[in-house]
């Protein structure tokens, strides 16, 4: 089964009607589908972004420790998640173009 990448906006994941196909240019197989974003969502994502910006700027010194201090616990299974299957999609693999040794 492929796994399916959904948008993450504002906090949370966010689906798609459409998806995208990723695929491993050395096996030509369907490793992954991403979630096409359209203007609607591309229009949320940025005035999500805008009210994260406005509220930062506002927060200051140990305000800011403090959201740092909230932000990573939620977050860091999912990051460390997100790494771990990165590392496995781009892990080196046998090539079918790789030089067979003879120095050509």
């Amino acid at each position: 089964m492929t796994q399916r990448w959904e948008m993450f906006i504002d906090g949370g994941h966010v689906g798609s009607s459409e998806y995208d196909d990723i695929i491993d240019p050395a096996t030509e197989e369907v490793v992954a589908q991403v979630a096409r974003g359209d203007l609607a969502s591309a229009d949320i994502a940025v005035r999500a972004a805008r009210a994260a910006l406005t509220e930062r700027r506002r927060t200051r010194g140990p305000g800011r420790i403090g959201q740092v201090r909230l932000f990573l616990p939620r977050y860091e299974p999912a990051v460390l998640a997100a790494l771990e299957q990165a590392s496995r999609l781009v892990a080196p693999r046998k090539s079918p173009w790789a030089s067979s040794g003879s120095g050509i």
